[in-house]
Parts: C-alpha cells; sequence; structure tokens
C-alpha cells in the first residue's frame, strides 16, 4: 500500500477526528491480512477476511488508489480461491488486472481460477500476460505445470466420452418452411411423370382373393431366388399380388427385387402401394432411397423421417441419408460455382472436393449471414454494414502525418480515397460509408436496435464502447459481457428475425396483429444451418446479458417482442461461438490509395513513411453458411482469407496442398503451433471432438513418452525430441523410423497455418 501521509476527515458519533492515510492503510491491512502470506492464514479465517475486504471496498471508493483497490480485489480474489468459489475468484482478479495491469498476483488469481472453472484457454492466457510482466516467475511456471496436468486429466477421461459422439444428435429432422408447398409439387411430378399417387392403394381391395394361391407363388418365389432366377422371382411375385391384392409380403419383397435390379420406379409403385400403416422402417427407407435418384428432395425426406420414427430412431442409415438430402438441398444452390460441395458423413456436416484441385485453388468463397465488429478493432472506423474500411490518411500515417512537409500532405490527401462516412442520424452510433449501406443496415436490423426508437439498446451500445463492461445491477463495474466477441453479433440475428417477421406481415397485410407460426419459422429458418454446442450455460457466465438483452427485445418498435428466454440466449450464444470467423474487408483505403499513386513520380518520397503491415484494420466476426460446415484439423489442407463475393466482403477458402476428388476439405479452427495438449483439449472443451488428425497423432504430449509406441521413460529421464519439429519424442531410432514414414515426415515438414489477425484465434 502506498505510504504517503495524507490526512483526512471522518465523523464518528457526532465527532469530527483527523487521520492520516498511513494510519488508514496500517488500520486496513490488520484487518485484511493483505501483507500476510495467505496460504498460511486458516481457512476458518477466510470468511471474516472476505467481509471485511468487501466492506473496505464499499467504503473506501474514494480514498483508494486504483494500484490499493487492486491489491484489495486481488485479495479477496485469492480468499474466494481458497474456499473454491472459482467464479467469484476469477470476477474479483479480472477487476483487479483492469485497477492495477502491473499486479503478477492479479494474473495467476485470474489463471488459477480460470483453470478452476475449466476455462483452460483463459487461464492459459492470463499466465501469458504473467509473463510478460515476470518471464522468470517460478509461480507462474508450476501454474502452468498444473495447467497441463489439468488438461492431460481431461485428455484421459475424454477418450471415453469421445466414443459417445453421435453427429445426428446435433441435427433435427424438422420441416423446413415451404416444403409443404414443395412436397405437393414433387406429388405431382410423381403421378404426372411416373404414375404414382395414393391412388395405387385402392388396387389392394380389388378382386376376389386367393391366399393359399399367393402363398404358393410367394414360397415358390423366394426358392426362385436361392437358384438365382430373379425375373422367374418377380413373375412369381405378381402371381401372388394377383391372388391377394393386399399381401404386403408379396408386395415389399417384389419392390426389393425391383429395386436390386435397378427398376426402381416400379419398386416406388409397389411400396407407394403398401397401406401407410403397413409401412415397415425398410419400406420407408427403401422409397427414401429411390426418391434420392428420382432428386425428389421432400419428398424423400418424408419417407426417410418416418423410417427414422416408425424404427424408434434405431435405423441410423435412414437418419443419415435423410441428413444428406437437407445438407444437398440447402448448400448445393451455394456451392455449384465451386469445385467442393456439401455432405453428411458418420462425423457431421462435411465439404469434400468434387474433383481433384490444385495447391492454391479457391475452393470457395462465402458471405456472412450476420456479422459485428470485433471489440478489440471498434476504434479503427468501418462501414458496420458491408466492413469497408473508413480509416482516414491521418489513421494511417499516425503521429507522423503531422510531421510531413505540405507537399507530402498535399499529395497525399490528392491519393487518398474520398471518403465519405455516415453516421445514422436518428442514434449516431452506427457509421456506414454511404447512405446505401445505411439503408440496408436500417431494412435488415437497426430498425429494431436503433436507440432512438429502443432506449433500452443503448445499454449494448454502452456495453460495445467499453469492451463489454459496464455497471452491474449493484452499480459495480463489472465485465458484462464475456464472449470473444461482440454482443451485437446476437443482437443482430435476433433484430434480423423480427425485420424479416415484419416484412411477410407487411407483405401478407398482417400489419397490427400478431405473427403466425409460419412467418417466425420462415424468420428463423436461415440460422438453423449453425450447429451449437456448448457445456457451461451462458447465463452462468454473464448473468446479466440474459436481462439486458431481454430488456431489448421486450420493447422493440412496432409491437414485436422476441421473448429470449436462457435456453434460446444460450443456444445462439453457441451457435456464433461454434461457428463465427474473423474477417475484414478484402481492399481497404489504403490499397486504393497505392493504386492511385503509382504514376505520380513526385509521390515516391513518401515510400519510406509506408508501412502496409501496421494498417489500422477493423475486422469482424460473421457467421458463414457454407464455412460453418468446415471440419477441423490441424494438419489442414486449405486455409482461410478474406475475399470477395458478388462485391460484397467476405471470406475465400483456399486448398493449401494438392486435394484429391472426394477428400474432405479442413481447416483450422486453432493455433496448430500451440502444445498438443493444449489444442486438443481447447478443442474438446470447445467444440466437443478430440482432434484425431495426423498432425496429432504424429506428435507428442511430454518427453517422457515414446509418441511411436507409448512407452514410458525410466523415472528422471526424457526420450531425445526430434530434431526439427521438438514436438515428438522416440524411445529408440527404430520407433522414429517407423513415425517417420507413416505421417510424422509430412506435419514435421508442413508449415503451420498463419491465422489472418490476433481476433481469429480470439473469435474461435
Amino acid at each position: 500500500m502506498s505510504e504517503v501521509a495524507t490526512t483526512t476527515t471522518s465523523t464518528v458519533n457526532g465527532n469530527t477526528t483527523n487521520q492520516t492515510s498511513t494510519e488508514t492503510n496500517t488500520t486496513m491491512a490488520t484487518q485484511t491480512g493483505i501483507d500476510e502470506d495467505l496460504d498460511k492464514i486458516p481457512l476458518q479465517r477466510l470468511p471474516a477476511l472476505l467481509d471485511n475486504l468487501t466492506k473496505v471496498l464499499e467504503n473506501s471508493k474514494t480514498t483508494l488508489t486504483p494500484a490499493e483497490r487492486g491489491k484489495c480485489l486481488c485479495r479477496r480474489g485469492q480468499c474466494h480461491f481458497r474456499l473454491h468459489n472459482y467464479s467469484a475468484a476469477l470476477s474479483d482478479a479480472e477487476a483487479a488486472v483492469l485497477d492495477n495491469p502491473g499486479d503478477l498476483a492479479a494474473y495467476i488469481t485470474a489463471g488459477q481460477a480460470a483453470t478452476g472453472l475449466g476455462r483452460f484457454k483463459e487461464g492459459y492466457q492470463y499466465y501469458k500476460s504473467g509473463l510478460q510482466i515476470d518471464p522468470n516467475s517460478k509461480v507462474l511456471t508450476e501454474q502452468l505445470r498444473q495447467l497441463q496436468n489439468r488438461i492431460l486429466e481431461q485428455t484421459e477421461k475424454g477418450a471415453d466420452e469421445e466414443s459417445s459422439y453421435n453427429a445426428l444428435d446435433f441435427c433435427t429432422q424438422d420441416p423446413y418452411p415451404g416444403d409443404d408447398v414443395q412436397l405437393l409439387m414433387e406429388r405431382e411430378i410423381l403421378e404426372t411423370k411416373y404414375k404414382i399417387s395414393d391412388s395405387l392403394l385402392k388396387n389392394t381391395s380389388q378382386g376376389k382373393v386367393n391366399q393359399a394361391q399367393a402363398m404358393k407363388c410367394l414360397k415358390l418365389a423366394y426358392e426362385s431366388i436361392n437358384t438365382g432366377r430373379y425375373e422367374q422371382a418377380i413373375e412369381l411375385c405378381t402371381q401372388t399380388l394377383k391372388a391377394d391384392p393386399s399381401n404386403t409380403f408379396g408386395r415389399k419383397f417384389r419392390a426389393q427385387l425391383f429395386f436390386e435390379r435397378q427398376n426402381i420406379i416400379e419398386a416406388l409403385k409397389d411400396l407407394w402401394t403398401i397401406a401407410k400403416g403397413s409401412r415397415t422402417p425398410d419400406v420407408w427407407n427403401m422409397g427414401g432411397k429411390i426418391l434420392i435418384s428420382l432428386w425428389l428432395p421432400v419428398t424423400a425426406e418424408f419417407w426417410l423421417r418416418r423410417a427414422t420414427m416408425t424404427s424408434g430412431k434405431k435405423d441410423q442409415e435412414a437418419a443419415i441419408l435423410f441428413q444428406k438430402v437437407r445438407v444437398k438441398r440447402l448448400y448445393g444452390p451455394l456451392t455449384e460455382d465451386f469445385p467442393v460441395t456439401v455432405d453428411f458423413t458418420q462425423y457431421g456436416r462435411a465439404v469434400v472436393a468434387k474433383h481433384d484441385v490444385k495447391a492454391g485453388e479457391v475452393l470457395l468463397k462465402d458471405l456472412p449471414l450476420v456479422h459485428a465488429q470485433t471489440l478489440p478493432s471498434r476504434f479503427v472506423p468501418s462501414c458496420c454494414h458491408c466492413t469497408s474500411s473508413l480509416i482516414t490518411a491521418s489513421d494511417f500515417f499516425g503521429d507522423k502525418y503531422e510531421s510531413l512537409d505540405a507537399h507530402s500532405r498535399e499529395t497525399i490527401a490528392r491519393h487518398w480515397p474520398d471518403l465519405k462516412p455516415v453516421w445514422c442520424p436518428k442514434c449516431s452510433r452506427e457509421q456506414y460509408c454511404s447512405k446505401q449501406c445505411m439503408e440496408a443496415a436500417w431494412e435488415e436490423n437497426h430498425q429494431i436496435l436503433c436507440p432512438s426508437v429502443n432506449p433500452a439498446s443503448s445499454k449494448l451500445y454502452d456495453i460495445r464502447d467499453k469492451d463489454g463492461y459496464g455497471p452491474n445491477e449493484r452499480g459495480e463495474w463489472k465485465e458484462l459481457w464475456g464472449g470473444h466477441y461482440s454482443p451485437f453479433v446476437l443482437a443482430k440475428v435476433w433484430a434480423a428475425i423480427l425485420c424479416h417477421v415484419r416484412r411477410q406481415m407487411l407483405e401478407e397485410g398482417n400489419v397490427g396483429g400478431e405473427p403466425t407460426v409460419a412467418q417466425w419459422a420462415t424468420a428463423k429458418a436461415p440460422y438453423r444451418r449453425f450447429i451449437a454446442f456448448g457445456t457451461t450455460p451462458a447465463t452462468e457466465r454473464m448473468p446479466e446479458m440474459l436481462k439486458i438483452f431481454q430488456q431489448v427485445f421486450s420493447s422493440t418498435p412496432y409491437g414485436l417482442t422476441y421473448p429470449i428466454t436462457e435456453a434460446e440466449f444460450k443456444g445462439r450464444y453457441y451457435q456464433a461461438a461454434c461457428n463465427l470467423q474473423c474477417f475484414s474487408a478484402a481492399t481497404n483505403p489504403f490499397h486504393r490509395f497505392m493504386t492511385n499513386m503509382k504514376d505520380d513520380l513526385e509521390g515516391l518520397s513518401l515510400l519510406m513513411h509506408l508501412d502496409e503491415n501496421k494498417t489500422p484494420e477493423p475486422y469482424f466476426a460473421g457467421m458463414f453458411p457454407v464455412h460453418a460446415c468446415l471440419n477441423h484439423a490441424c494438419d489442414n489442407n486449405a486455409e482461410v482469407s478474406n475475399g470477395i463475393l458478388h462485391d460484397h466482403f467476405g471470406i475465400k477458402v483456399t486448398a493449401k496442398r494438392d486435394i484429391k476428388k472426394g477428400e474432405e476439405i479442413v481447416i483450422t479452427y486453432i493455433d496448430t503451433a500451440l502444445p498438443r495438449m493444449l489444442r486438443r483439449a481447447w478443442l474438446y472443451k470447445s467444440f466437443n471432438f478430440w482432434c484425431q488428425c495426423r498432425r496429432c497423432r504424429f506428435e507428442g504430449d511430454q518427453p517422457t513418452m515414446c509418441t511411436q509406441c507409448g512407452a514410458k521413460a525410466e523415472p528422471t529421464k526424457k526420450f531425445p525430441t526430434c530434431g526439427k519439429c521438438h514436438k515428438a519424442w522416440y524411445c529408440s531410432t527404430k520407433c522414429q523410423r517407423e513415425a517417420w514414414g507413416q505421417g510424422h515426415k509430412v506435419i514435421c515438414q508442413t508449415k503451420h497455418s498463419v491465422v489472418s489477425s490476433p481476433q481469429d484465434y480470439e473469435v474461435c
């Protein structure tokens, strides 16, 4: 604590007394034990210390310096940590870091608390920040070792959990809006083109029934199959059905024979003729396969849905086929101009190559369905609708600008793009590159979020502008938003849904009424593409935000409201967390400046002042429909970068190496240069899978275990490491040679993918 003696005046029981700050600090230290070794303080004393620290913090708000306040918060966080109140410990430690950024103890406490909560990534980041203060800290070294042990424990425990993963658990078979209309159109195609309709069901109730003859023919048909006489078997099935048109076994048997002989239309007619109540899961399944071949996707989904339901969800083949149909009809139009397609495998959706692709070839381009500028880059001017950078010459040159001579500044002014940004005239809290973008944003979502029509949203903007911080219900300055992306990602999703609902209501003349179920379903449909997974409820991490979002979307204009329940908040939060990709505009004012100046010989003197790598860049986090289908591998064969599609800024995915037809396109969700153990644990915590890619198979975790055969080193001994990458250890030359030939050679010589910005890793 500071020992500068200052005199303060206080009133106690009506009597005025004078007290120096030195006396105050001495009393404070006695009350709080702030100078004692916390590990030596008995646990039974900690509750009293917590009370005293809380009183000091509440009663001395105006007399404590930020450093003193930070020290008190850190000590209170340490007490909470010893009492296993990890959430409270992390909250205090984070506040301590803000008040006293140079306090190593605050970073250690924050790292310990985050680790205690199982938030290993945050713990690692706090320890890394602490190392910048003291690179030689033995305490931090020990904490990092303990963090690695926790991750290793999770790795061992997670092996069994991984085998229980089922991609189908994350997918629904609910119809999409408009499927009812599409179903009728496909039924019309079946009737007019293939003569298949429900009228076929009437055939089963016509004519006399001779069950004995039917059973005789059916038996002979089975015998014919055993001797390989398929055509005769079909004819005998036909005789069976003539004798007994309602014989389900005979009709299903003939349908199977037709199906195997590629006569799928006749097979479907037989399946259609079976009464719906008598159709077994295999009947529905076979019909679904035939309808896929005819590419009648909604009807195929109907049959495969029934196969799944009638089997009690045991027919995994039907469930996977259903999802294959769905991803083809949803993503086919989005990938038809690119050398990739989206498929569904046992692990979920996957992007695969349609044909062989060369390294460097563009695999796909995608545009965000929703996006918002990242909080760390919020100070860089940009268009919040089209993401264009709006940096000025002074933004780019910084302090150098004023030191340039008048001629240089005139040259810059002549060639720098003439930017004319506009602010929302109603709230002045959103900036755009043009009136067109401003109007488009209003139509898309801002008409719901503009504080001029929705005053409750002002708090969202305040939280954005304060990097996620703000006063809680008790007036304490806290981190209210703890996501690695802007809260406006979620706000814009809900606002866009409301805007879509309102447009439908206007088109259908339903102004002033209540939205229909169909209108809600249509508006929400685009966001059903994004799968969400998360273990910790979002409300547990940031309890204040649920109430803030509820206030914003319960007071929207036009009389529309969106109920933000706890389940809705959690679902959308993890939809974003699992699918966001960081990106920025592919071109910026600096690029246009260089293009404008290329023929100006007088401007060459400015080159010494230019540094493109220091260009302030506005980064955005966006949810991209096709990109969301890309799976991860630390040994990725593709990389994501900024791109342009249909004259709009988005992303592009480029082949990192040659890719074969049918090979899955994989990117990396994480910094692949991180140690394998941390990499895999964070992937499991964030995405619920343990990576088994080639890099993870041929890199090791520690020098005491052979990466190839798993042999353990003797106590106090370590195995030699790979001399090139230093990420694998071997017990013998034999193991090293085996690993080199099986896959380590490739990953050892492959460069790690470089993320385009520091925010990329944080967003994911």
